[in-house]
């Protein structure tokens, strides 16, 4: 009878997570958030910075998923999605840098808060009915759904923009509120139970983390590959919609060329575990990275309808390297720190994004995005190489 409730408590947090992730995916915002900032007066260079300061913000992260490990995974989830939309709303009433930075402050913030709990909610659910080899296809679904939504939000994005420059901001802060909101009943089940809360409990949590992250090999390499792979994706999140007007096609056009790559990204964030099943892990990673290497090469000289090809590319490596790193990241880890794990990561990937993405930006300012390109892929090609040189092929088990 305990089982029979354990596995319906699963599937039904499954469930949620998947209408969650589809909500939070939607974003109506995303095509259209660095036109409507340059249209608003500010350089690529203020951009950049702009994406330093969400950085910093996100260092919050450091704290917070030892608060979610402490006090629940499911309440810091709904906070987090929360100032998400209230950010997203912010962006309306914006007409300066400082307006903006305020923005991203928030915005950065509410990232944090929830950052890794989602995912450590679901890895403990099917770790409690036994079934953590199933997390791959779940998150790869989770994330298939998000993807899908996006490449139906794209074009409503471009559309709603061409109509009037706020209407994606304010509709789609109504999608992360209800997001949070289905998430927030979800259940915690089958895990530590969680402790009183006390400053002193939340700073040994973090001290676990970071004890774990550091002499755990496998969670250590995934660590710097993700910093890897994350500068190259932070970067060209700011600029791929000018970068397809700058080549010639028009914002509703860039709607339906990212509703085409999402599709892209989601068959292969979906179909993760077959490609896993085919390939090998250290493989695995050779595809993640290769497909990122010759995606920025290509896009630094294409035109045209080549352009809409090494889309596909880039996204089919992210989609199948969100989800494969995800997986290899929460089998390394331990449940007593899930979420501390996964935050501690970001807090880490995060300084990638406050060092290298403003000067991406500078670099794009004062030459060419086509430099900027092909200095990501030989950045990506040197220490690439040098990671899968060193990459940990057997399981390391920590003694604590």
């Amino acid at each position: 009878m305990q089982k029979k409730l354990i596995n319906n408590c699963v599937r039904l947090n499954i469930l949620k997570y998947y209408i969650y992730s589809a909500m939070y995916g939607l974003m109506l915002p995303g095509i259209v958030f660095t036109v409507f900032m340059l249209a608003r007066g500010l350089n690529y260079s203020e951009i950049g910075f702009l994406e330093s300061i969400f950085g910093i913000a996100m260092l919050f992260e450091l704290f917070t998923g030892a608060f979610a490990d402490l006090i629940g995974r499911r309440v810091a989830v709904f906070l987090g999605t929360i100032l998400v939309g209230i950010a997203c709303l912010g962006y309306v009433f914006s007409t300066t840098f400082w307006h903006f930075a305020a923005v991203f402050v928030i915005w950065g913030v509410g990232i944090a808060v929830y950052s890794g709990s989602d995912t450590a909610l679901v890895y403990d659910s099917l770790k409690s009915a036994g079934r953590t080899k199933d997390f791959i296809k779940v998150y790869g679904k989770g994330r298939m759904f998000f993807l899908v939504s996006g490449m139906i939000g794209a074009p409503i994005g471009a559309y709603l923009y061409s109509l009037n420059e706020t209407l994606p901001f304010l509709i789609g802060s109504v999608f992360f509120f209800i997001g949070g909101l289905i998430f927030l009943f979800t259940k915690e089940i089958n895990v530590l139970r969680h402790k009183e809360y006390s400053i002193k409990a939340h700073y040994s949590q973090i001290k676990l983390g970071l004890k774990y992250l550091f002499l755990h090999k496998n969670i250590r390499w995934i660590l710097l590959f993700g910093m890897l792979v994350t500068f190259y994706m932070a970067f060209f999140s700011v600029v791929q919609t000018p970068y397809l007007l700058e080549r010639g096609f028009q914002i509703t056009s860039a709607g339906w060329i990212f509703s085409f790559v999402a599709a892209i990204e989601a068959l292969f964030s979906f179909n993760a575990e077959k490609l896993h099943r085919k390939f090998s892990e250290k493989n695995c990673f050779w595809i993640i990275l290769f497909s990122q290497i010759i995606s920025s090469v290509g896009l630094a000289y294409a035109f045209n309808l080549p352009v809409i090809g090494l889309f596909a590319l880039q996204k089919i490596g992210f989609g199948f390297g969100r989800t494969f790193s995800e997986h290899y990241f929460q089998k390394h880890s331990d449940s007593r720190i899930r979420a501390t794990l996964v935050t501690v990561e970001g807090f880490m990937i995060d300084f990638i994004i406050i060092i290298f993405v403003p000067l991406l930006g500078m670099l794009t300012d004062n030459h060419s995005l086509k430099v900027t390109l092909l200095t990501i892929s030989t950045v990506s090609l040197v220490f690439g190489v040098i990671l899968m040189k060193f990459f940990p092929i057997h399981k390391h088990r920590l003694e604590w």
